[in-house]
């Protein structure tokens, strides 16, 4: 309920507050856009990645240092030597391109060597299997796997990590 708030903006503006829909987003509700998030296997000691971190990891085209394993991201030991898997969204639906804008900008030279994509796909039954399910089911036999999916998928294995912009990480709620 926004009464209250228009009034407080109503009456002394003189005018009617005018109320836009830019976006909305969910962990998983059919129909909305869904807020994506960044999943590993329960197991990998990464905590965050930051957007380039994450663009040099699904861009293999011009970056100047392309991500390829765990290593390359500072993990050690075991994990080091790991090539990471690409677990997402189908890059040609809305949500992938909106991924690929925001974060590999113009340049549209995916890493298609160790990505799998998912896109909603219906089964016999009628129902859909939803891409964000798909991707963490694929993401959950692969311990390599980066997960680009939603929180919701934080489960079964499945452990969120936190996204920075530089400035500092901010983990995903649930």
């Amino acid at each position: 309920n926004h009464i209250a708030e228009d009034n407080g903006f109503s009456r002394p503006k003189e005018y009617h507050l005018t109320r836009l829909e830019v976006a909305t987003g969910s962990v998983a509700v059919p129909g909305k856009s869904e807020a994506i998030a960044l999943l590993v296997h329960q197991d990998n000691p990464l905590s965050s990645l930051t957007l380039d971190q994450l663009a040099r990891i699904i861009d293999c085209g011009d970056q100047p240092r392309p991500i390829s394993t765990w290593g390359d991201l500072g993990l050690k030991g075991e994990w080091a030597a790991r090539p990471i898997r690409i677990h997402g969204y189908d890059f040609s639906t809305r949500t992938g391109r909106w991924l690929q804008d925001r974060v590999a900008g113009k340049d549209r030279r995916l890493c298609w060597d160790r990505t799998s994509e998912y896109a909603d796909q219906r089964r016999l039954d009628g129902t859909v299997a939803r891409a964000a399910d798909r991707a963490g089911d694929g993401g959950r036999g692969d311990p390599s796997a980066l997960v680009i999916a939603n929180a919701a998928q934080a489960h079964g294995g499945l452990k969120l990590v936190a996204l920075s912009d530089g400035a500092g990480a901010v983990p995903p709620a649930r």
